[in-house]
């Protein structure tokens, strides 16, 4: 939906939703989304989506047969590079490791 029926060249071309937490009674979503860019691609993207989830609920709503569409609530999520970060330290301390003492 946010790619085929949103099309705003706001939001970053690389987006991930990568989970969503619904309360106990439908009534909100938290959708916690990765953007692949700069600090201001990623403000942008998740102000954007805010802005249009009146939109992406009524949407969703045509799409999922439920008693009630949650409201959404779009939130950025950064474990992706965080973990991607905590790889590469991995990566260079082995790396150093390697090359001081041999293989």
């Amino acid at each position: 939906m946010i790619f085929r029926d949103m099309r705003d060249p706001r939001i970053s071309e690389v987006i991930s939703i990568t989970s969503v937490d619904v309360s106990a009674d439908l009534g909100y979503a938290k959708v916690f989304v990765s953007v692949l860019g700069d600090e201001t691609a990623k403000k942008n993207t998740v102000a954007t989506l805010q802005a249009a989830s009146g939109f992406l609920r009524k949407s969703l709503s045509g799409r999922v047969l439920l008693r009630n569409t949650p409201q959404l609530r779009f939130l950025l999520d950064e474990s992706i590079e965080v973990g991607a970060r905590v790889l590469d330290l991995i990566q260079e301390v082995t790396s150093d490791h390697i090359s001081n003492y041999g293989t």
